[in-house]
């Protein structure tokens, strides 16, 4: 992830990794050059299963996005 945003010259890289129990919490990386490497985690299980279940969870991600984008 470090070397994508050096080659397309990003200042932040979020990775949208599915949520398991083992998972850590939500984490950020600040490297010297300016860059930014955010993990998250989201809920897909119910994806598959009920539209408007579907559209919370992405909200959810989408939001997080946003809040680490604004940061």
């Amino acid at each position: 992830m470090y070397t994508y945003a050096k080659k397309y010259k990003a200042n932040k890289v979020i990775l949208v990794y599915p949520f398991t129990e083992n998972f850590p919490e939500d984490q950020t990386w600040q490297f010297e050059d300016n860059i930014s490497l955010s993990i998250i985690s989201a809920e897909l299980s119910s994806v598959i299963e009920i539209k408007d279940e579907r559209i919370e969870d992405e909200k959810k991600v989408v939001n997080k996005i946003e809040e680490i984008l604004k940061a």
